[in-house]
């Protein structure tokens, strides 16, 4: 009954592939609860059968959810190199949680690298889409009403929504004269 609970609350909670490019945070019973799943299933270690296993992992999403440590890498190919992104976290200290996106030549040479920590990936996807990032519910049950009078908040969040458009189209490139 426990996991039933707990995989409701996964799924309510939108604990499911990441939302954000960190993991969530979990409560230390929800916690509690993954690490014990983890020991029912794989003690004696040949306990579960290898699709039970797989199916466990991904009904729960104990791939990235309760982890120790997390570390993905991922590419994307460009037109002259690519961008490499990473996600850093470690649950027992999240203060260090990263994500790192390096922008590479066709050798490999480094362009342009940035590092976002935690606190700055929270306070962003708070801002823009007005949820905490561990209390992901927000995300499609949103309690704001609307209103005819844009608030400063509504106005900068705006102003960036027009910032991420304009950045994912073609640079428009000023010609000198």
């Amino acid at each position: 009954m426990r996991h039933v609970t707990l995989l409701l609350a996964l799924l309510t909670t939108g604990c499911g592939p990441l939302i954000l490019p960190l993991s969530t945070r979990t409560t230390p019973e929800d916690q509690h609860q993954i690490d014990m799943m983890w020991d029912n299933m794989l003690t004696p270690a040949s306990r579960v059968p290898r699709e039970t296993l797989l199916d466990s992992i991904l009904v729960y999403w104990l791939y990235q959810t309760g982890v120790d440590r997390l570390h993905l890498t991922s590419e994307k190919y460009l037109t002259h190199g690519k961008v490499v992104m990473e996600i850093d976290c470690d649950r027992a200290s999240p203060d260090t949680d990263q994500f790192t996106l390096a922008i590479l030549d066709d050798r490999g040479q480094t362009l342009r690298r940035e590092r976002y920590p935690r606190p700055e990936i929270e306070s962003r996807a708070q801002a823009l889409w007005q949820f905490d990032p561990n209390s992901i519910p927000a995300l499609t049950h949103t309690t704001t009403q609307p209103t005819t009078h844009p608030c400063e908040h509504d106005i900068e969040r705006e102003r960036r929504l027009k910032a991420i458009q304009s950045a994912t189209q073609p640079a428009h490139l000023e010609s000198k004269k």
